[in-house]
């Protein structure tokens, strides 16, 4: 007995080795051949890796989708499935799901079967109307991505603490007011987007997230910004904001602590001015804030050195500062729609500048030094009042770039 015991002991090692070698790596998986036919699938069912089964009359799967042992990636969207069969717990290996576009199924009932997907990374079940998320889909242990976009989900169970391994949560397009505490547990997350729901401020403590590379806020329109940037203000990480769309009043001084921070999206808000310490925000690579109501530039943004995009479409701007010159990296600059009357006289410092939009100001002439922007491919200077001879003048400066202005 005690040697039968230690034969399957070992019977079992052998296996569970056997076991995670079946596993491919995100790599080797994209190789495999997709499978877009079931039946075709089952001849071979050991050799099937990937399986999309969508847009079927299917109401339920049928059961053979458990022979497919080695199947890792399952895609069904768009059927109008009732249930789930038992048999797909037997896809052990599978690593991929996405069931989405169908409201049909009861979620809160297949959940338990979910759940038994230990080895499940990848998990989206957008666009379904689901109202909650059953706890069991936390005990998912090994899942390094959940996208949950465009439900009706108005609260996220606590036991969401538990995937301590994920990466990716995407709840944007729900109602949710907020999040439990019990996300900052998930210490590993690295980008979170909440876009287009109810969230006036995240959780005590949002900073345990120290792994936060993006964080997308935007189209929260009661977003309490004064709280909510002392909270985000310290995620040293911190790559990507978006807080676009939350009618925000005042651009937060605390932002500007984001050391790391090499993207920040606060256009289509009521932001009034700027504040000087911008300048510390040195890594910065992209800064919109269109569709404002700024009439002033800090002279500070000289110093975001890394710069290669930026945007002032749609304020109430009469100057721009010469110190905007010095963004040696700049290779688009919008400026359209705003009061300008000229521009820097050493404009052609921008020797990286590839697109310059000057649309609907009231420039009259565009100083010489435009001549220097050699990289320049777009010019776009519609709706000013630059007469004939001038746009002349500009083109013979500017042979090589497409100069836009009728």
């Amino acid at each position: 007995m005690k040697l039968l015991n230690t034969l399957c002991f070992f019977i079992l090692l052998s296996s569970s080795s056997s076991f995670s070698q079946n596993l491919l790596d995100s790599l080797s998986l994209a190789k495999e051949n997709l499978h877009e036919d079931f039946d075709k699938a089952l001849k071979k069912p050991k050799k099937v890796y990937k399986l999309i089964i969508s847009n079927t009359l299917w109401t339920t799967l049928p059961p053979e989708i458990g022979s497919l042992t080695n199947l890792q990636s399952l895609t069904l969207d768009r059927n109008p499935l009732k249930n789930l069969p038992a048999q797909l717990e037997n896809l052990a290996n599978l690593q991929i799901l996405s069931i989405s576009n169908t409201s049909s199924l009861d979620y809160w009932q297949e959940a338990p079967k979910l759940s038994k997907l230990s080895n499940l990374e990848i998990l989206i079940l957008s666009y379904n109307q689901l109202p909650q998320i059953h706890p069991l889909l936390c005990e998912l242990s090994n899942l390094r991505k959940l996208v949950l976009n465009n439900n009706k989900l108005t609260i996220l169970p606590a036991e969401i603490g538990k995937l301590d391994n994920l990466t990716e949560l995407n709840v944007n397009n729900n109602q949710l007011s907020g999040l439990p505490y019990q996300v900052i547990q998930m210490t590993n997350l690295k980008k979170l987007t909440l876009q287009n729901n109810l969230i006036s401020s995240l959780p005590a403590n949002f900073t345990n997230l120290k792994h936060l590379a993006v964080l997308d806020l935007s189209k929260n329109k009661s977003l309490n910004i004064e709280v909510t940037s002392k909270q985000i203000s310290s995620l040293e990480n911190l790559k990507i904001l978006d807080l676009r769309y939350c009618n925000l009043k005042e651009f937060q001084v605390e932002l500007c602590d984001l050391k790391q921070l090499q993207e920040l999206s606060l256009s289509f808000n009521q932001i009034k001015s700027i504040p000087d310490e911008i300048g510390k925000l040195a890594a910065l690579r992209n800064l919109s804030l269109g569709f404002n109501q700024l009439n002033i530039i800090p002279k500070s943004i000289g110093n975001l050195k890394l710069l290669e995009d930026l945007s002032f479409w749609n304020n109430k701007i009469i100057e721009i500062p010469d110190e905007i010159c010095k963004l040696k990296s700049l290779k688009n600059l919008n400026l359209s729609a705003n009061k300008l009357t000229k521009l820097p006289e050493n404009i052609g410092q921008l020797k990286q500048l590839e697109k310059l939009d000057l649309t609907s100001n009231q420039l009259t002439a565009l100083p010489e030094s435009i001549e220097d922007l050699k990289n320049l491919k777009f010019l776009i200077i519609r709706q000013n009042n630059i007469p004939p001879s001038e746009i002349k003048k500009i083109k013979k400066l500017l042979p090589k770039c497409e100069v836009q202005y009728q």
